[in-house]
């Protein structure tokens, strides 16, 4: 099936410049994490605390971190956050990791997270349900609207997609922070047990498709034997 991340959104705000859009970096993260679980909002990160640009155009940088058997590039080394909940009680707490970094002076974000549920998806409607509640989720937690699909070009809005072999959804919502308007584009992907989100979050008037593109795009599952630990060194010993 062919996608594509939408380029023709409408920009609603005009005469504000991009630095009137700091507020991206108050902006709640979130994450809708199992059918079972509750929508669950992450704390603001504050502005200094994530990487971000100077200002000059650097290359990507390709991250491939301890665990996740995907890679992603991003405009810059991301900083790395862990979140712990319990959907079920009884149930061992699910952890969240998260890879945050922002560009354009802080006007865009980008998100790639990853969390395993307790168990791998018994059947498709399971999984369906499972990417249904993370996008739910998603949007939820900034009390956010899905864009009409229509405007997007698309016949429905969250779509399915197909991407390194694997079905997911793509969505696109519009919400407001401190009276700014932003966009989050998003993809959600399950593998086994282990469901995997990228989002794209910028203000409205600075949208560019081809930075959700390229971010979504470079997301690359790895095999498996990537988490095992390099040979050992030689002890000596005989």
């Amino acid at each position: 099936m062919n996608f594509s991340v939408p380029r023709c959104l409408s920009i609603r705000l005009i005469g504000r410049t991009a630095s009137t859009c700091r507020g991206i970096m108050s902006l709640t993260l979130m994450t809708s994490l199992t059918v079972f679980a509750p929508v669950i909002a992450y704390p603001a990160t504050a502005e200094s605390a994530i990487p971000q640009d100077n200002g000059t155009p650097d290359p990507w940088v390709q991250m491939t971190p301890t665990g996740a058997r995907a890679s992603f590039e991003m405009p810059r080394k991301p900083r790395y956050v862990e979140k712990s909940f319990t959907p079920i009680p009884g149930k061992p707490p699910i952890k969240v990791r998260l890879h945050l970094a922002t560009a354009a002076d802080g006007n865009i974000t980008y998100v790639f997270s990853y969390h395993d549920l307790h168990a791998k998806p018994i059947d498709e409607k399971t999984a369906n349900d499972a990417l249904f509640w993370s996008v739910r989720g998603s949007y939820a937690n900034v009390f956010g609207q899905l864009v009409n699909p229509q405007d997007l070009g698309w016949e429905e809005n969250p779509q399915q997609i197909k991407q390194e072999g694997i079905v997911g959804r793509q969505f696109v919502c519009r919400f407001v922070q401190n009276e700014i308007p932003f966009i989050l584009t998003g993809r959600v992907f399950l593998v086994e047990e282990r469901l995997y989100q990228l989002n794209c979050i910028m203000a409205e008037e600075i949208y560019d498709a081809k930075l959700a593109a390229k971010f979504f795009g470079s997301f690359k599952l790895l095999a498996p034997e990537i988490d095992l630990p390099p040979r050992p060194r030689d002890s000596g010993v005989k």
